[in-house]
C-alpha cells in the first residue's frame, strides 16, 4: 500500500503461467501501522513485471486489493483480472491469483522461522520431529563374539546388555535364551504418525539367514543390520545390530513403534539394510524388503509373523535374502469408522527426508531394488513377461469358473451325519451316537443353483435384467471371497463380508487364533498341485509358440522361393531383453516402459480387488451392488423403454415434422444465423476448454506448492507412498507364524513422540502437532494451496 514496496517475489523464468511457491517468495507478512494500512487510496497494489537482466522490467499488469477485501479475506483462492494488462488476448486478460487473511500468532512464528531458514539456506526445518535415524551403538568393534561355558555356546548380546539389570545377567546368552529374551514385551516405544483412526503396534524381533554384506571389506566382519519401517506419513528405524547374520532386537533397544493409523487399507513396508558409517558418498546397502497388509488384521489379535525378504516385488526370478520376524497388533478406536473409511481411498502420502542417503533407504523400502523412473531394459522385459504371465494365468481361472457353474461341480462343503452300515462294534470308548452314525462332507454346487435360478427368471421377465446385473456384481465378489477363503493357509484368508458387516453394525470384531505351521501338509500339497498346473500351462504355451514359429518359418521359406530367392536381412523380433545395447532407443523404449508399468499397476489393482486383498473396498462394492439391485428390482424397465420409444416415434417421426422444417429449420439455416450458431458453439467449446485448463492449472499449483512446502518443512528429497496394492508379488506370512487373542493390561512406555508429515489447510499448512486436539481425523485427502499467480500474456 502507499508508495513503498513491501515484498518482491523471485522471477519465474520462461512461462506464461508462473506459479510462485514458498521457495520463490509466495508468502509474505504485511506488517504495517493502521495509518499506513488505511492511508493508501488504492489499498494493496500488486504489480506484475517481466524480468529482464539487462534493461528495465516491463510492467505486465496490476491488481489493486482494497483494505476492506484484505480484512474480510479468509484464505480462499481469489482470481483478479490484471488492470492495464498488455495481454495479446483481450477477451481473456491475464489474471493474478491471490490468497490473503489475517495473520494469527502461529503464522507470525512460522514466517519468522521461514525467513531465518531461507537466510541460512537450509531445508527440512521440522525433519527431526518426524524422522527417527538408526541408532548406532558405540561398541561396534568387539573382539570376542562367542564363548563356551561347559557344553553350551554363549553369544554376546547386541548392541549391549540390559541397562536395568546387572551386566553379567544379560551380557552373554545362548541362542535359546536370546530367542526367549527377544519375545519379551518391549520397554521403550516410539509413537509416530498423523492418524486418529487407531494405532498399529509393531515390534521388530529378529532376522534369520541374512547375507553377509561386509564380506571382503576392510576389517572383515558381518552384516550390521537395521530395519526401516514406512507407514503412511512416518519413517522409523531400529537399532543397528552389528556383525551378525541373525540379529535379535532386545526389549530394551530401539525396536518398538506405534503408528497412528489414518486409513485401514494402507500397507506397512519394512526393509532391512546393512548400516554403513556416515562417511562421504557412503550409503546403506539394501538387503531385502517386504510389504505387510494390515487390511485383513483383526483388532484384539496379536500377530507374530515371519516374512521372507526380497530385493524387489517386480522381477520374476527373485530369491529370498533371509527372513524377518515381527510382532504386530492393530487397535481401532472405532471399528465402524474404519469400515466407513473404505468408502473412499486413502490420501496420497509423501515422505520427505533431508539427505540423499536417507532417501535411498526410504525409496528402497517403498519400491525395492528397481527404480521405475529410470530406464532399465531388464525392467522393461519384466513388464512384458508379467503381462503375458497374467494373461496365461487368467485363462485357466476363467475356464475352471465356467466349468464349475455350467457342469454343476460342487464347491461349498456341507457336513452331515449319516447312518453307518454296518454299525461299529460296541465299545466303551465309542458313544452310541458315533456307533450308528458318522460325519461326511458333501460339496454343494451353490453357484450353479444361483446361476440357473437367475437365468430362469431372467428369460421369463427381461425387466429383471438391470437388477440382476447389479446382483451379479455382488455374487462375483462374494464368490471370489469364498474361493480365497478356502485356501489351506489361514494367512491367505481375507476379512469376510460377514465379518466386516458385523463391524459396521455392532462395532465389534471376532478375535483370531492361528497355530504355528497350521495346515502345513495341506498347504504343501496345494502348492505342489499349483506348481504342477503352472508348469503344464507354461509347457503348453511354449509348445504353441514353437509351433507358430515353425509355421512362420515355413511360410517365410515359401515366400522367399516365390520372390526369386531373396533373403530378408531384418532381425526377427525375439524380445527386447537381450544383451544388445539399446541406449540409442531410450527415447522410444522409456515411454513404453512407463506405459507398461502403468498397465501392470492397473492389473495388480484389479487383482487386489478380485481376491479381496482390499477387503474394505470389496465390502462396499458388494453392499452398493445389493442395494442397487434391490432398488432396481421393482422398476418396470420394459414399460419405461416401451413408452420412451413410443414418445420418440410419435414426436420425432410424425408428419408434423414437416411443419417444424418449414417454420423453424429453414428459417434458422440462413447464413447469418448459421454463423451465429457456429460462433455460439465455438464459444461454448472454448469456455469448456478454458475451464478444463484452469482446473489443470489449479491442480498443478496445488502439487507444486505442496512439494516446495514439504521440502522446506521436512527435507529436500521426496518419495511417494502407493495408495493401492500394486506390486506384482504379494507377501504373506510364512508357515511358522502364529496369532492369538491379545490380553489387555500391558502398559506402553512411549519414550519419544514423532509427528507425521501429512499437512492440512491452505496458505500455511498445519502439521499434526499444530492441529487442535478436538479436530477430527482428516480421513479424506486434503489439498494444500498457497496463493500464486497464473495468467496469459
Amino acid at each position: 500500500g502507499g508508495s513503498h514496496e513491501v515484498h518482491r517475489t523471485k522471477p519465474i523464468y520462461k512461462t506464461v503461467n508462473p506459479i510462485w511457491t514458498i521457495d520463490s517468495g509466495s508468502l509474505f507478512l504485511l506488517d504495517v501501522t493502521p495509518e499506513e494500512f488505511f492511508g493508501s487510496a488504492e489499498g494493496l497494489s500488486f504489480i506484475l513485471r517481466d524480468y529482464d537482466k539487462i534493461s528495465s522490467n516491463d510492467t505486465l499488469g496490476k491488481v489493486f486489493v482494497s483494505q476492506e477485501n484484505l480484512l474480510n479475506g479468509d484464505g480462499d483462492r481469489v482470481e483478479f483480472d490484471l488492470v492495464e494488462s498488455c495481454s495479446k488476448n483481450k477477451k481473456q486478460p491475464g489474471r493474478l491469483v491471490l490468497r490473503f487473511r489475517k495473520a494469527a500468532e502461529e503464522d507470525v512464528l512460522f514466517m519468522e522461522r521461514l525467513l531465518s531458514a531461507q537466510k541460512a539456506k537450509i531445508s527440512g526445518v521440522y525433519g527431526d520431529e518426524t524422522f527417527v535415524q538408526p541408532h548406532v551403538s558405540s561398541n561396534k568393534f568387539l573382539h570376542r563374539e562367542h564363548r563356551n561355558v561347559g557344553t553350551q555356546t554363549q553369544h554376546r548380546v547386541k548392541p549391549g546388555p540390559d541397562p536395568d539389570r546387572p551386566e553379567q545377567a544379560t551380557k552373554w546368552m545362548t541362542e535359546a535364551e536370546l530367542e526367549t529374551e527377544s519375545l519379551k514385551p518391549s520397554r521403550k516405544w516410539i509413537e509416530a504418525g498423523s492418524g486418529e483412526l487407531g494405532k498399529l503396534f509393531v515390534e521388530v524381533l529378529g532376522c534369520d539367514g541374512l547375507p553377509n554384506m561386509d564380506a571382503g571389506t576392510v576389517g572383515g566382519g558381518k552384516t550390521d543390520a537395521f530395519a526401516c519401517l514406512v507407514f503412511e506419513d512416518s519413517v522409523m528405524n531400529t537399532e543397528v545390530i552389528n556383525d551378525t547374520l541373525k540379529p535379535r532386537w532386545m526389549p530394551w533397544t530401539q525396536r518398538a513403534f506405534i503408528f497412528n493409523v489414518m486409513h485401514p487399507s494402507n500397507d506397512l513396508m519394512v526393509g532391512v539394510l546393512d548400516y554403513d558409517s556416515p562417511a562421504p558418498m557412503a550409503a546403506h546397502d539394501p538387503i531385502g524388503r517386504t510389504e505387510i497388509d494390515i487390511t485383513n488384521m483383526l483388532p484384539g489379535t496379536e500377530y507374530t509373523v515371519y516374512y521372507e525378504l526380497f530385493t524387489s516385488a517386480t522381477v520374476k526370478k527373485r530369491k529370498p535374502k533371509g527372513s524377518i520376524k515381527l510382532r504386530i497388533r492393530l487397535e481401532l478406536n472405532n471399528e465402524r469408522k474404519a469400515v466407513l473409511a473404505g468408502l473412499h481411498p486413502p490420501p496420497q502420502f509423501y515422505i520427505n527426508v533431508a539427505t540423499y542417503r536417507d532417501y535411498k533407504v526410504v525409496n528402497f523400502v517403498i519400491e525395492g531394488k528397481y527404480d521405475i523412473h529410470v530406464f532399465d531394459m531388464d525392467l522393461l522385459a519384466e513388464y512384458v513377461e508379467e503381462l503375458k504371465e497374467t494373461g496365461l494365468a487368467l485363462v485357466p481361472i476363467l475356464k475352471n469358473a465356467a466349468f464349475l457353474v455350467v457342469f454343476w461341480r460342487g464347491h461349498h462343503p456341507l457336513r452331515l451325519r449319516v447312518f453307518r452300515c454296518p454299525p461299529l462294534p460296541a465299545s466303551n470308548d465309542i458313544s452310541l451316537w458315533n456307533r450308528f452314525t458318522r460325519t461326511t462332507t458333501i460339496l454343494l454346487p451353490l453357484h450353479s443353483v444361483v446361476a440357473f435360478v437367475a437365468a430362469v427368471f431372467l428369460v421369463e421377465d427381461y425387466n429383471l435384467f438391470p437388477s440382476f446385473l447389479m446382483f451379479s456384481i455382488a455374487w462375483l465378489f462374494l464368490a471370489t471371497s469364498g474361493h480365497v477363503g478356502v485356501h489351506p493357509s489361514p494367512w491367505r484368508h481375507p476379512r469376510s463380508f460377514a465379518d466386516l458387516g458385523r463391524a459396521l453394525v455392532s462395532n465389534t470384531s471376532r478375535v483370531k487364533t492361528i497355530e504355528p505351521n497350521q495346515n502345513l501338509q495341506e498347504l504343501q500339497k496345494f502348492q505342489a498341485e499349483k506348481d504342477e498346473a503352472k508348469k503344464r500351462l507354461n509347457e503348453e504355451a511354449e509348445k504353441k509358440a514353437r509351433e507358430e514359429e515353425e509355421h512362420e518359418d515355413a511360410v517365410g521359406q515359401l515366400q522367399a522361393m516365390e520372390d526369386g530367392g531373396e533373403v530378408d536381412m531384418r532381425t526377427k523380433p525375439g524380445g527386447l531383453g537381450g544383451r544388445v545395447s539399446v541406449n540409442p532407443l531410450k527415447p522410444i523404449l522409456f515411454p513404453m516402459q512407463q506405459n507398461l508399468h502403468l498397465a501392470c499397476q492397473v492389473v495388480h489393482t484389479i487383482r487386489s480387488f478380485v481376491v479381496w486383498e482390499e477387503s474394505y473396498y470389496c465390502f462396499w462394492i458388494v453392499v452398493c451392488s445389493i442395494v442397487g439391485g434391490l432398488a432396481t428390482l421393482f422398476i418396470p424397465w420394459g414399460w419405461l423403454v416401451r413408452w420412451a420409444l413410443r414418445i420418440v416415434v410419435w414426436v420425432c417421426l410424425g408428419p408434423w415434422m414437416k411443419l417444424i422444417d418449414i417454420y423453424y429449420i429453414k428459417k434458422t439455416q440462413s447464413t447469418e444465423e448459421a454463423q451465429k450458431a457456429a460462433e455460439a458453439r465455438m464459444k461454448a467449446k472454448y469456455e469448456a476448454l478454458l475451464a478444463t485448463a484452469m482446473h489443470t492449472q489449479t491442480r498443478k499449483e496445488e502439487l507444486t506448492k505442496l512439494k516446495d512446502m514439504k521440502k522446506y518443512m521436512f527435507g529436500e528429497y521426496l518419495a511417494i507412498i502407493p495408495r493401492f496394492k500394486q506390486q506384482r508379488y504379494l507377501d504373506y506370512p510364512l508357515a511358522p507364524s502364529y496369532a492369538s487373542p491379545y490380553v489387555a493390561g500391558e502398559t506402553f512406555n512411549v519414550t519419544c513422540r514423532k509427528y507425521g508429515q501429512h499437512l492440512t489447510g491452505d496458505m500455511i499448512p498445519r502439521r499434526e502437532i499444530d492441529r487442535p486436539a478436538t479436530e477430527d481425523s482428516p480421513l479424506q485427502e486434503t489439498k494444500v494451496q498457497l496463493y500464486g499467480t497464473t495468467g496469459k500474456f
